[in-house]
């Protein structure tokens, strides 16, 4: 991974987040070639419970968005 400047858990993993900062930013600096100049911060935030629901779904529309005539068929 090249640069990922925070990572927000979210839904029970927030609550969390403070349990798992360190484990977390130990394999994220192993990982994030950016790391060494500038650590990604971890944020617990506090949001919907089924936001990732809502983010899967806009994952799922971008191959409906990439070639919508090859749904509309």
């Amino acid at each position: 991974v090249v640069g990922i400047p925070t990572v927000a858990l979210g839904g029970h993993l927030a609550e969390l987040a403070e349990l798992l900062r360190p484990a977390l930013e130990g394999h994220l600096a192993s990982r994030v070639l950016s790391a060494r100049w500038r650590r990604p911060r971890i944020v617990g935030v506090q949001g919907p419970p089924a936001a990732g629901a809502g983010g899967a779904a806009l994952r799922a529309l971008d191959v409906v968005l990439a070639d919508p005539a090859r749904r509309l068929a």
